[in-house]
Order: structure tokens, then sequence, then C-alpha cells
């Protein structure tokens, strides 16, 4: 690979290298922790279902970790969303290069004076 290619790919691969540290780092729990106030006060772990809440009772022993876990999830959220936005800047370079050389490929019009052939 070039050197023009490799500086491209530069942030996409940053931002895979930080997506696998997170991943590697431990459990990931989709949602967010929150306390109910109601009586004692007990920590729950809600997520969205289908366009419901659903919620999961979390131990109080349990909270801190939970908590870390749901940060993780929140990060490998971001960290998905910013390699989709990288990968998706690299394929507009990548195809505006190609548009631009001419080579076409698609049904525009012939080139040749020859005429159609017949379908």
């Amino acid at each position: 690979m070039n050197n023009l290619a490799g500086k491209k790919l530069a942030g996409y691969r940053r931002t895979l290298s930080r997506l696998r540290a997170v991943l590697g780092g431990g459990t990931i729990l989709e949602g967010s922790v929150c306390r109910v106030s109601a009586g004692a006060g007990h920590w729950h772990l809600t997520r969205k279902v289908k366009g419901r809440t659903s919620t999961l009772y979390v131990p109080d022993a349990e909270v801190e970790a939970v908590k870390e876990a749901a940060a993780r999830w929140k990060e490998v959220r971001a960290l998905v969303k910013e390699l989709g936005e990288e990968a998706r800047r690299l394929a507009k370079e990548r195809f505006a290069a190609r548009s631009s050389e001419g080579g076409g490929g698609g049904r525009g019009r012939r080139r040749t004076g020859s005429p159609p052939s017949a379908r």
C-alpha cells in the first residue's frame, strides 16, 4: 500500500483500534443505570425494546460494575458510528476518484460509433 492510502486509512484504523480496546475491556451491557427513588431506592438497568422500556433490577453490590458495562456500551455505539462515518468518507473519496477517471462502466452513452446490439 502506498503512503497516501495509508494516511487515508489512518483515522479508520485508529477508531477500529479504540473499538477493539473497549470490546476487550470487559462486559458490555446495553442500557442506562438509574436509581428508582420509591421506597429504599433500588437500582435498575433500563433499555428500549421495540419501543417499550425493559427494566432489570440491579443489586447494590453490582451497581458499579453494571455502570461501567453500560458506559462501555455507549462508547462502543459511538465508535461504531464513527467507523461508519469514516468508511463512508473513504468510499465517497474512492467513488469520486473513479467517476473523475471517466471509466464509467454504467449504462451511459456508448462511446463507439457502432449501433447498439439487438436485444
